[in-house]
Protein backbone atom coordinates (compact mmCIF):
# COMPACT_ATOMS: atom_id res chain seq x y z
CA UNK A 1 0.00 0.00 0.00
CA UNK A 2 1.23 3.47 -0.85
CA UNK A 3 0.07 6.06 1.67
CA UNK A 4 0.04 9.55 0.14
CA UNK A 5 0.38 12.59 2.39
CA UNK A 6 -0.87 15.62 0.53
CA UNK A 7 0.79 19.02 0.42
CA UNK A 8 -1.26 22.02 1.42
CA UNK A 9 -0.50 24.73 -1.11
CA UNK A 10 -2.16 27.32 1.14
CA UNK A 11 0.10 26.55 4.10
CA UNK A 12 2.62 29.18 5.23
CA UNK A 13 6.30 28.36 4.83
CA UNK A 14 6.63 27.76 8.58
CA UNK A 15 4.31 24.76 8.26
CA UNK A 16 6.84 23.07 5.99
CA UNK A 17 9.84 24.11 8.06
CA UNK A 18 8.40 22.62 11.23
CA UNK A 19 7.26 19.33 9.71
CA UNK A 20 7.25 16.26 11.96
CA UNK A 21 6.82 12.70 10.65
CA UNK A 22 3.00 12.80 10.32
CA UNK A 23 1.34 10.93 13.16
CA UNK A 24 -2.05 9.97 11.70
CA UNK A 25 -0.73 7.90 8.79
CA UNK A 26 1.76 6.17 11.11
CA UNK A 27 -1.17 5.14 13.32
CA UNK A 28 -3.17 3.97 10.28
CA UNK A 29 -0.21 1.85 9.16
CA UNK A 30 -0.05 0.24 12.60
CA UNK A 31 -3.81 -0.45 12.57
CA UNK A 32 -3.65 -2.39 9.29
CA UNK A 33 -0.31 -4.12 9.88
CA UNK A 34 -0.30 -7.78 8.87
CA UNK A 35 1.73 -10.31 6.92
CA UNK A 36 -0.33 -9.40 3.85
CA UNK A 37 0.13 -5.64 3.98
CA UNK A 38 3.31 -3.62 3.56
CA UNK A 39 2.89 0.15 3.85
CA UNK A 40 5.10 2.83 2.38
CA UNK A 41 4.43 6.56 2.69
CA UNK A 42 5.28 9.50 0.46
CA UNK A 43 5.09 12.92 2.09
CA UNK A 44 4.46 15.35 -0.75
CA UNK A 45 4.96 18.33 1.56
CA UNK A 46 8.68 17.52 1.44
CA UNK A 47 8.76 17.50 -2.37
CA UNK A 48 10.47 20.79 -3.21
CA UNK A 49 9.99 20.36 -6.97
CA UNK A 50 6.25 20.02 -6.46
CA UNK A 51 6.05 22.97 -4.07
CA UNK A 52 8.29 25.30 -6.09
CA UNK A 53 5.50 26.95 -8.16
CA UNK A 54 3.65 27.91 -5.01
CA UNK A 55 1.66 30.80 -6.50
CA UNK A 56 0.39 28.59 -9.31
CA UNK A 57 -0.53 25.90 -6.82
CA UNK A 58 -2.44 28.31 -4.60
CA UNK A 59 -4.40 29.52 -7.59
CA UNK A 60 -5.04 26.00 -8.91
CA UNK A 61 -6.01 24.20 -5.71
CA UNK A 62 -7.14 27.03 -3.47
CA UNK A 63 -10.16 27.46 -5.74
CA UNK A 64 -12.59 24.53 -5.58
CA UNK A 65 -14.65 25.92 -8.45
CA UNK A 66 -11.62 25.88 -10.73
CA UNK A 67 -11.06 22.19 -9.97
CA UNK A 68 -14.72 21.43 -10.67
CA UNK A 69 -14.54 23.20 -14.03
CA UNK A 70 -11.52 21.06 -14.90
CA UNK A 71 -13.35 17.90 -13.85
CA UNK A 72 -16.16 18.85 -16.25
CA UNK A 73 -13.74 19.07 -19.18
CA UNK A 74 -12.38 22.61 -19.17
CA UNK A 75 -8.62 22.48 -19.93
CA UNK A 76 -6.36 23.93 -17.25
CA UNK A 77 -2.65 23.83 -18.10
CA UNK A 78 -1.44 25.00 -14.69
CA UNK A 79 -3.52 22.51 -12.74
CA UNK A 80 -2.58 19.68 -15.09
CA UNK A 81 1.15 20.49 -14.84
CA UNK A 82 0.99 20.19 -11.05
CA UNK A 83 -0.86 16.90 -11.30
CA UNK A 84 1.73 15.63 -13.80
CA UNK A 85 4.51 16.37 -11.30
CA UNK A 86 2.57 14.73 -8.49
CA UNK A 87 1.80 11.56 -10.46
CA UNK A 88 5.46 11.32 -11.48
CA UNK A 89 6.45 11.45 -7.79
CA UNK A 90 3.94 8.70 -6.95
CA UNK A 91 5.08 6.58 -9.89
CA UNK A 92 8.69 6.83 -8.71
CA UNK A 93 7.79 5.14 -5.40
CA UNK A 94 5.53 2.41 -6.78
CA UNK A 95 2.16 4.10 -7.02
CA UNK A 96 1.40 2.50 -10.38
CA UNK A 97 1.78 -1.04 -8.99
CA UNK A 98 0.47 -0.63 -5.43
CA UNK A 99 -2.52 -2.75 -4.43
CA UNK A 100 -4.01 0.31 -2.74
CA UNK A 101 -3.21 4.01 -3.00
CA UNK A 102 -4.43 5.59 0.25
CA UNK A 103 -4.72 9.38 0.38
CA UNK A 104 -4.65 11.16 3.74
CA UNK A 105 -6.45 14.51 4.08
CA UNK A 106 -5.32 16.55 7.10
CA UNK A 107 -7.15 19.84 6.45
CA UNK A 108 -10.22 21.01 4.61
CA UNK A 109 -7.99 23.23 2.46
CA UNK A 110 -6.57 20.06 0.87
CA UNK A 111 -9.97 18.90 -0.38
CA UNK A 112 -9.78 20.26 -3.93
CA UNK A 113 -6.32 18.76 -4.49
CA UNK A 114 -7.41 15.42 -3.00
CA UNK A 115 -10.39 15.27 -5.34
CA UNK A 116 -8.33 16.08 -8.44
CA UNK A 117 -5.48 13.75 -7.49
CA UNK A 118 -7.66 10.71 -6.83
CA UNK A 119 -9.38 11.20 -10.20
CA UNK A 120 -6.01 11.24 -11.97
CA UNK A 121 -4.61 8.27 -10.00
CA UNK A 122 -7.66 6.24 -11.01
CA UNK A 123 -7.43 7.36 -14.66
CA UNK A 124 -3.68 6.83 -15.10
CA UNK A 125 -2.82 4.04 -12.65
CA UNK A 126 -6.16 2.22 -12.33
CA UNK A 127 -5.45 1.39 -8.68
CA UNK A 128 -7.84 0.85 -5.78
CA UNK A 129 -8.02 4.15 -3.89
CA UNK A 130 -8.93 4.85 -0.27
CA UNK A 131 -9.47 8.45 0.84
CA UNK A 132 -9.61 9.22 4.56
CA UNK A 133 -9.10 11.98 7.10
CA UNK A 134 -10.92 15.28 7.58
CA UNK A 135 -13.50 16.84 5.23
CA UNK A 136 -14.06 13.48 3.55
CA UNK A 137 -17.84 13.82 3.61
CA UNK A 138 -17.62 17.00 1.52
CA UNK A 139 -15.32 15.26 -0.99
CA UNK A 140 -17.64 12.24 -1.16
CA UNK A 141 -20.67 14.48 -1.81
CA UNK A 142 -18.79 16.34 -4.56
CA UNK A 143 -17.85 13.05 -6.25
CA UNK A 144 -21.45 11.85 -6.27
CA UNK A 145 -22.93 15.22 -7.27
CA UNK A 146 -20.55 15.68 -10.21
CA UNK A 147 -20.34 12.05 -11.29
CA UNK A 148 -16.61 11.87 -10.58
CA UNK A 149 -14.78 8.54 -10.70
CA UNK A 150 -11.82 8.55 -8.34
CA UNK A 151 -11.56 7.13 -4.84
CA UNK A 152 -13.25 3.76 -4.37
CA UNK A 153 -13.60 4.18 -0.61
CA UNK A 154 -14.13 7.54 1.08
CA UNK A 155 -14.22 7.04 4.82
CA UNK A 156 -14.40 8.75 8.18
CA UNK A 157 -13.16 5.65 10.02
CA UNK A 158 -11.55 6.78 13.26
CA UNK A 159 -11.06 3.71 15.47
CA UNK A 160 -8.49 0.92 15.08
CA UNK A 161 -11.11 -1.71 14.22
CA UNK A 162 -12.90 0.50 11.71
CA UNK A 163 -9.64 1.51 10.03
CA UNK A 164 -8.59 -2.13 9.63
CA UNK A 165 -12.04 -3.04 8.27
CA UNK A 166 -11.93 -0.27 5.66
CA UNK A 167 -8.75 -1.64 4.15
CA UNK A 168 -10.04 -5.22 4.21
CA UNK A 169 -13.04 -4.02 2.19
CA UNK A 170 -10.80 -2.07 -0.19
CA UNK A 171 -8.55 -5.08 -0.83
CA UNK A 172 -11.60 -7.16 -1.72
CA UNK A 173 -12.70 -4.72 -4.44
CA UNK A 174 -11.87 -5.54 -8.08
CA UNK A 175 -8.60 -3.95 -9.20
CA UNK A 176 -10.28 -2.35 -12.20
CA UNK A 177 -13.29 -1.00 -10.28
CA UNK A 178 -14.71 2.32 -11.50
CA UNK A 179 -17.74 3.60 -9.66
CA UNK A 180 -19.21 5.75 -6.91
CA UNK A 181 -17.33 5.75 -3.60
CA UNK A 182 -18.41 3.42 -0.82
CA UNK A 183 -18.21 3.93 2.94
CA UNK A 184 -17.77 0.60 4.75
CA UNK A 185 -18.36 2.10 8.19
CA UNK A 186 -21.82 2.61 9.67
CA UNK A 187 -21.01 5.29 12.20
CA UNK A 188 -23.16 5.44 15.31
CA UNK A 189 -22.46 8.81 16.88
CA UNK A 190 -22.81 9.12 20.65
CA UNK A 191 -23.66 12.63 21.80
CA UNK A 192 -22.76 14.10 25.18
CA UNK A 193 -23.54 17.39 26.88
CA UNK A 194 -24.10 20.31 24.56
CA UNK A 195 -24.71 18.02 21.58
CA UNK A 196 -21.02 17.19 21.15
CA UNK A 197 -19.75 13.84 19.98
CA UNK A 198 -18.31 11.56 22.63
CA UNK A 199 -14.56 11.04 22.49
CA UNK A 200 -13.16 7.91 20.88
CA UNK A 201 -12.21 5.11 23.25
CA UNK A 202 -8.61 5.31 24.37
CA UNK A 203 -7.99 1.58 24.36
CA UNK A 204 -6.89 -0.59 21.45
CA UNK A 205 -4.68 1.96 19.71
CA UNK A 206 -1.40 0.51 18.46
CA UNK A 207 1.98 2.20 18.71
CA UNK A 208 2.56 4.43 15.64
CA UNK A 209 4.60 2.78 12.90
CA UNK A 210 7.14 5.38 11.79
CA UNK A 211 8.99 2.83 9.65
CA UNK A 212 6.75 3.88 6.75
CA UNK A 213 8.83 7.09 6.46
CA UNK A 214 12.38 7.91 5.52
CA UNK A 215 12.95 9.50 8.93
CA UNK A 216 16.25 11.02 7.89
CA UNK A 217 14.23 13.59 5.92
CA UNK A 218 12.64 14.81 9.17
CA UNK A 219 15.92 14.92 11.10
CA UNK A 220 17.08 18.54 11.03
CA UNK A 221 18.63 21.39 12.95
CA UNK A 222 15.48 23.05 14.36
CA UNK A 223 16.97 26.56 14.45
CA UNK A 224 18.46 26.82 10.96
CA UNK A 225 15.12 26.83 9.05
CA UNK A 226 13.85 29.73 11.16
CA UNK A 227 16.71 32.03 10.09
CA UNK A 228 17.54 34.09 7.04
CA UNK A 229 19.94 32.48 4.59
CA UNK A 230 22.74 34.90 5.53
CA UNK A 231 22.38 34.49 9.31
CA UNK A 232 25.77 33.78 10.95
CA UNK A 233 24.50 30.66 12.73
CA UNK A 234 27.01 27.79 12.52
CA UNK A 235 24.69 24.88 13.32
CA UNK A 236 25.56 24.57 17.01
CA UNK A 237 22.35 22.69 17.90
CA UNK A 238 22.91 19.94 15.35
CA UNK A 239 20.36 17.69 13.68
CA UNK A 240 17.71 16.02 15.78
CA UNK A 241 14.64 13.84 15.26
CA UNK A 242 11.46 14.79 17.12
CA UNK A 243 8.59 12.30 17.03
CA UNK A 244 4.90 13.13 17.50
CA UNK A 245 2.65 11.11 19.80
CA UNK A 246 -0.98 11.26 20.90
CA UNK A 247 -2.62 9.63 23.90
CA UNK A 248 -5.57 11.85 24.93
CA UNK A 249 -8.69 12.02 22.78
CA UNK A 250 -10.86 15.14 22.77
CA UNK A 251 -11.39 17.34 25.83
CA UNK A 252 -13.73 17.11 28.82
CA UNK A 253 -14.03 20.90 29.01
CA UNK A 254 -16.49 22.91 26.94
CA UNK A 255 -15.13 26.28 25.83
CA UNK A 256 -17.91 28.12 24.02
CA UNK A 257 -15.90 28.70 20.83
CA UNK A 258 -14.44 25.20 20.43
CA UNK A 259 -15.84 22.34 18.34
CA UNK A 260 -14.03 19.81 20.55
CA UNK A 261 -14.97 18.97 24.09
CA UNK A 262 -17.49 17.27 26.33
CA UNK A 263 -15.61 14.09 27.16
CA UNK A 264 -12.02 12.89 27.15
CA UNK A 265 -10.62 9.39 26.78
CA UNK A 266 -6.99 8.36 26.94
CA UNK A 267 -4.67 5.47 26.32
CA UNK A 268 -3.73 3.72 29.58
CA UNK A 269 -0.72 5.46 31.09
CA UNK A 270 1.35 2.27 31.36
CA UNK A 271 0.76 1.64 27.65
CA UNK A 272 1.83 5.21 26.83
CA UNK A 273 5.08 4.76 28.73
CA UNK A 274 5.79 1.44 26.97
CA UNK A 275 5.17 3.06 23.59
CA UNK A 276 7.47 5.97 24.35
CA UNK A 277 10.22 3.67 25.60
CA UNK A 278 10.05 1.53 22.47
CA UNK A 279 9.89 4.50 20.11
CA UNK A 280 12.79 6.19 21.87
CA UNK A 281 14.96 3.08 21.67
CA UNK A 282 14.08 2.12 18.10
CA UNK A 283 14.47 5.56 16.56
CA UNK A 284 17.22 6.82 18.87
CA UNK A 285 15.46 9.96 20.01
CA UNK A 286 14.45 11.30 23.40
CA UNK A 287 12.32 14.16 22.16
CA UNK A 288 8.56 13.99 21.64
CA UNK A 289 5.83 16.48 20.82
CA UNK A 290 2.47 15.29 22.14
CA UNK A 291 -0.52 16.37 20.04
CA UNK A 292 -3.25 16.33 22.67
CA UNK A 293 -6.04 18.88 23.15
CA UNK A 294 -4.90 19.28 26.76
CA UNK A 295 -3.49 17.01 29.47
CA UNK A 296 -4.21 18.83 32.73
CA UNK A 297 -5.89 15.94 34.53
CA UNK A 298 -3.63 13.28 32.99
CA UNK A 299 -0.28 15.00 33.47
CA UNK A 300 0.39 13.98 37.11
CA UNK A 301 -0.15 10.25 36.47
CA UNK A 302 1.85 10.36 33.24
CA UNK A 303 4.70 12.20 34.93
CA UNK A 304 4.85 9.75 37.81
CA UNK A 305 4.88 6.81 35.39
CA UNK A 306 7.67 8.35 33.29
CA UNK A 307 9.75 8.93 36.41
CA UNK A 308 9.13 5.40 37.67
CA UNK A 309 10.22 3.99 34.31
CA UNK A 310 13.42 6.03 34.36
CA UNK A 311 12.83 7.43 30.87
CA UNK A 312 14.99 10.46 30.24
CA UNK A 313 12.71 12.18 27.71
CA UNK A 314 11.97 15.78 26.79
CA UNK A 315 8.43 16.49 25.74
CA UNK A 316 5.89 19.16 24.94
CA UNK A 317 2.09 19.19 25.04
CA UNK A 318 -0.96 21.45 25.31
CA UNK A 319 -2.12 22.64 28.71
CA UNK A 320 -5.00 24.68 30.10
CA UNK A 321 -4.41 27.50 32.55
CA UNK A 322 -6.74 25.60 34.89
CA UNK A 323 -7.40 23.11 36.46
CA UNK A 324 -4.08 22.26 38.08
CA UNK A 325 -2.92 21.47 41.58
CA UNK A 326 0.09 22.91 43.41
CA UNK A 327 3.16 20.93 42.44
CA UNK A 328 1.75 19.59 39.15
CA UNK A 329 4.01 21.68 36.96
CA UNK A 330 7.11 20.91 39.01
CA UNK A 331 6.33 17.17 38.74
CA UNK A 332 5.90 17.48 34.97
CA UNK A 333 9.26 19.23 34.67
CA UNK A 334 11.01 16.46 36.61
CA UNK A 335 9.42 13.98 34.19
CA UNK A 336 10.82 15.78 31.14
CA UNK A 337 8.28 18.50 30.27
CA UNK A 338 10.34 21.19 28.54
CA UNK A 339 7.66 23.29 26.85
CA UNK A 340 3.91 23.80 26.84
CA UNK A 341 1.32 25.38 24.58
CA UNK A 342 -1.15 27.22 26.82
CA UNK A 343 -4.58 28.55 25.87
CA UNK A 344 -4.66 31.92 27.60
CA UNK A 345 -6.99 33.39 24.90
CA UNK A 346 -7.72 36.73 26.61
CA UNK A 347 -6.70 38.87 29.58
CA UNK A 348 -10.22 40.24 30.02
CA UNK A 349 -12.12 38.39 32.74
CA UNK A 350 -15.41 39.35 31.10
CA UNK A 351 -14.34 37.78 27.80
CA UNK A 352 -12.91 34.70 29.54
CA UNK A 353 -16.24 34.21 31.31
CA UNK A 354 -18.11 34.46 28.01
CA UNK A 355 -15.71 31.90 26.53
CA UNK A 356 -16.32 29.53 29.48
CA UNK A 357 -12.54 29.16 29.80
CA UNK A 358 -12.55 28.31 33.49
CA UNK A 359 -9.81 30.75 34.49
CA UNK A 360 -9.24 34.45 35.15
CA UNK A 361 -6.38 36.58 33.90
CA UNK A 362 -4.62 36.41 37.27
CA UNK A 363 -4.47 32.61 36.92
CA UNK A 364 -2.74 32.95 33.55
CA UNK A 365 -0.20 35.29 35.12
CA UNK A 366 0.44 32.76 37.91
CA UNK A 367 1.01 29.98 35.37
CA UNK A 368 3.43 32.03 33.27
CA UNK A 369 5.43 33.02 36.34
CA UNK A 370 5.59 29.46 37.65
CA UNK A 371 6.61 28.13 34.23
CA UNK A 372 9.37 30.74 34.05
CA UNK A 373 10.64 29.80 37.51
CA UNK A 374 10.79 26.14 36.41
CA UNK A 375 12.38 26.91 33.02
CA UNK A 376 9.42 25.70 30.96
CA UNK A 377 9.31 27.38 27.56
CA UNK A 378 5.84 28.59 26.57
CA UNK A 379 3.79 29.07 23.45
CA UNK A 380 0.63 31.03 24.19
CA UNK A 381 -2.62 30.89 22.22
CA UNK A 382 -4.62 34.13 22.06
CA UNK A 383 -8.13 34.58 20.66
CA UNK A 384 -9.11 38.09 19.58
CA UNK A 385 -12.33 39.62 18.24
CA UNK A 386 -14.52 37.37 20.37
CA UNK A 387 -18.20 38.39 20.25
CA UNK A 388 -18.78 41.13 22.80
CA UNK A 389 -15.08 41.96 23.19
CA UNK A 390 -14.67 45.72 23.67
CA UNK A 391 -11.68 47.88 22.82
CA UNK A 392 -10.77 47.93 26.51
CA UNK A 393 -10.99 44.13 26.66
CA UNK A 394 -8.68 43.80 23.69
CA UNK A 395 -6.23 46.36 25.06
CA UNK A 396 -6.01 44.38 28.32
CA UNK A 397 -4.87 41.37 26.30
CA UNK A 398 -2.31 43.45 24.40
CA UNK A 399 -1.00 44.85 27.69
CA UNK A 400 -0.86 41.39 29.26
CA UNK A 401 1.09 39.76 26.44
CA UNK A 402 3.50 42.70 26.34
CA UNK A 403 4.11 42.48 30.09
CA UNK A 404 4.77 38.73 30.02
CA UNK A 405 6.56 38.54 26.66
CA UNK A 406 10.08 37.88 28.06
CA UNK A 407 8.83 34.54 29.45
CA UNK A 408 6.92 33.54 26.30
CA UNK A 409 8.89 32.17 23.36
CA UNK A 410 6.08 32.03 20.80
CA UNK A 411 2.50 33.18 20.45
CA UNK A 412 -0.33 32.02 18.23
CA UNK A 413 -2.85 34.84 17.86
CA UNK A 414 -6.06 33.89 16.10
CA UNK A 415 -9.14 35.97 15.54
CA UNK A 416 -12.40 34.26 16.47
CA UNK A 417 -14.15 32.16 13.84
CA UNK A 418 -17.64 30.74 14.29
CA UNK A 419 -18.30 27.05 13.63
CA UNK A 420 -21.71 25.43 13.58
CA UNK A 421 -20.69 22.56 15.89
CA UNK A 422 -19.33 24.73 18.72
CA UNK A 423 -21.58 25.64 21.68
CA UNK A 424 -21.82 29.23 20.43
CA UNK A 425 -22.62 27.99 16.92
CA UNK A 426 -25.34 25.61 18.09
CA UNK A 427 -27.14 28.37 19.99
CA UNK A 428 -25.96 31.69 18.51
CA UNK A 429 -28.93 33.71 19.76
CA UNK A 430 -28.05 32.87 23.35
CA UNK A 431 -24.61 34.36 22.73
CA UNK A 432 -25.98 37.46 21.02
CA UNK A 433 -25.20 36.45 17.44
CA UNK A 434 -27.20 36.28 14.23
CA UNK A 435 -25.72 33.87 11.66
CA UNK A 436 -25.48 35.30 8.15
CA UNK A 437 -24.29 32.19 6.31
CA UNK A 438 -20.98 30.71 5.13
CA UNK A 439 -17.93 32.89 5.59
CA UNK A 440 -15.72 33.59 2.59
CA UNK A 441 -12.13 32.73 3.51
CA UNK A 442 -9.13 34.15 1.69
CA UNK A 443 -5.34 33.99 1.89
CA UNK A 444 -3.85 32.03 4.76
CA UNK A 445 -7.25 31.97 6.50
CA UNK A 446 -8.16 29.11 4.15
CA UNK A 447 -5.40 27.15 5.87
CA UNK A 448 -5.75 28.48 9.43
CA UNK A 449 -9.52 28.62 9.89
CA UNK A 450 -12.17 25.91 9.68
CA UNK A 451 -13.41 25.70 6.11
CA UNK A 452 -17.10 25.88 7.00
CA UNK A 453 -16.75 28.95 9.24
CA UNK A 454 -19.79 31.22 9.42
CA UNK A 455 -20.30 34.97 9.02
CA UNK A 456 -22.36 36.63 11.75
CA UNK A 457 -23.66 39.89 13.18
CA UNK A 458 -23.68 40.76 16.86
CA UNK A 459 -27.29 41.47 17.80
CA UNK A 460 -27.50 45.18 18.57
CA UNK A 461 -23.77 45.55 17.96
CA UNK A 462 -21.07 45.10 15.33
CA UNK A 463 -22.08 43.86 11.88
CA UNK A 464 -20.02 41.36 9.88
CA UNK A 465 -19.05 44.10 7.42
CA UNK A 466 -17.64 46.12 10.32
CA UNK A 467 -15.99 43.14 12.02
CA UNK A 468 -14.33 41.34 9.11
CA UNK A 469 -11.71 44.02 8.24
CA UNK A 470 -10.58 44.09 11.88
CA UNK A 471 -9.90 40.36 12.28
CA UNK A 472 -6.41 40.21 10.81
CA UNK A 473 -5.55 43.59 12.31
CA UNK A 474 -6.28 42.26 15.79
CA UNK A 475 -3.92 39.32 15.24
CA UNK A 476 -1.18 41.66 14.02
CA UNK A 477 -1.63 43.99 17.00
CA UNK A 478 -1.25 41.09 19.45
CA UNK A 479 1.92 39.96 17.72
CA UNK A 480 3.28 43.52 17.76
CA UNK A 481 2.57 43.80 21.50
CA UNK A 482 4.50 40.58 22.13
CA UNK A 483 7.48 41.88 20.15
CA UNK A 484 7.46 45.18 22.06
CA UNK A 485 7.55 43.30 25.33
CA UNK A 486 10.42 41.09 24.17
CA UNK A 487 12.88 43.96 24.10
CA UNK A 488 16.28 42.70 22.95
CA UNK A 489 14.77 39.23 22.48
CA UNK A 490 12.60 40.57 19.65
CA UNK A 491 15.49 39.91 17.26
CA UNK A 492 15.09 36.17 17.90
CA UNK A 493 12.74 34.06 15.81
CA UNK A 494 9.71 32.53 17.47
CA UNK A 495 10.67 29.17 18.94
CA UNK A 496 8.56 26.27 17.62
CA UNK A 497 8.23 23.19 19.89
CA UNK A 498 11.09 21.22 18.28
CA UNK A 499 13.44 24.16 18.82
CA UNK A 500 12.31 24.55 22.42
CA UNK A 501 13.11 20.88 23.06
CA UNK A 502 16.53 21.17 21.42
CA UNK A 503 17.42 24.28 23.42
CA UNK A 504 16.32 22.70 26.69
CA UNK A 505 18.44 19.66 25.83
CA UNK A 506 21.52 21.83 25.47
CA UNK A 507 20.93 24.46 28.18
CA UNK A 508 19.81 24.12 31.77
CA UNK A 509 18.07 27.49 31.91
CA UNK A 510 15.73 29.24 29.49
CA UNK A 511 17.53 32.56 29.95
CA UNK A 512 20.82 30.91 29.03
CA UNK A 513 19.26 29.39 25.90
CA UNK A 514 17.82 32.71 24.73
CA UNK A 515 21.08 34.53 25.39
CA UNK A 516 23.08 31.92 23.51
CA UNK A 517 20.80 32.08 20.48
CA UNK A 518 21.28 35.86 20.46
CA UNK A 519 25.02 35.32 20.53
CA UNK A 520 24.88 32.76 17.70
CA UNK A 521 22.97 35.24 15.57
CA UNK A 522 25.06 38.29 16.50
CA UNK A 523 28.56 37.01 17.25
CA UNK A 524 30.18 40.45 16.85
CA UNK A 525 27.67 42.43 18.91
CA UNK A 526 29.24 43.28 22.31
CA UNK A 527 25.76 43.34 23.86
CA UNK A 528 25.42 39.59 23.27
CA UNK A 529 28.64 38.66 25.06
CA UNK A 530 28.43 36.93 28.45
CA UNK A 531 29.47 39.95 30.54
CA UNK A 532 26.82 42.14 28.91
CA UNK A 533 24.09 39.55 29.48
CA UNK A 534 24.59 39.10 33.21
CA UNK A 535 21.65 40.22 35.31
CA UNK A 536 22.71 43.28 37.36
CA UNK A 537 22.65 42.84 41.16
Amino acid sequence: MLLVLLPDFLAPAAHRRQRFPPLGPAVVAACIASDRVRVRAIDLLLDQDLLAPNDDARDAFGDGERVLRWLHGQPDAGLEALLDRTLAALDAVGGRTADIVAVSVDRGSQGAFALALTVEVKRRFGRRIVLGGVATQRIREAMIQHGVVGADVVTRASTPGDIAHVFEVALALPEDRRGAPVEPIDQVVTLVRGGRQAARAGTGWPMPDFSIYDLDRYCRDPLAPELAADAPYAGQLGRTLVLPYHFAFECQFSCAFCQNGGTQENKPVDEVVRDLARLSERWETREFVFFDTQINLLAPALSQALLAAGLDLRWSDSYRVRPREPGDLELMVRAGCASLTVGVESASDAVLKAMVKGHRSEHATELVREAASLDVMLRVNLLSSYPGETRDDFQRTCDWIQAHAPAIDDIAPSSFYLTADSPIGRDPERHGLRVRGPRSLGGTDKFRKVFDSLAYDEVGGVTWEEREPLLQQSEERLHAAWLRGRGALAQLPAFPPALMLALRRRFGRCAEARAEVRRWLNPRDPRTQPDALRTPP
